[in-house]
């Protein structure tokens, strides 16, 4: 198997493993998108803020290291 094939799944394997750890944020938020239209209703949506997720996101990926990423795509890419 070729080296970047090794590197990419070591990448991906990560991934995964704080990808499991993220949960569906509580969706606080309500926003209504009103229709142009006369005979449609308004559309009304709830969802979560992203500061919210920000943080959620940030602990999960918190384990891996940037250089753990950014280093093994350097040399599939060949960047400095």
């Amino acid at each position: 198997m070729h080296r970047s094939s090794d590197t990419i799944a070591t990448i991906a394997a990560a991934l995964a493993k704080a990808q499991v750890e993220l949960t569906n944020p509580e969706k606080s938020l309500v926003a209504t998108i009103r229709s142009p239209f006369p005979r449609e209703a308004d559309r009304t949506f709830r969802y979560a803020p992203l500061s919210g997720q920000r943080v959620e996101v940030n602990a999960a990926a918190a384990p891996i290291s940037p250089a753990s990423i950014w280093d093994p795509m350097r040399r599939i890419c060949g960047g400095a």
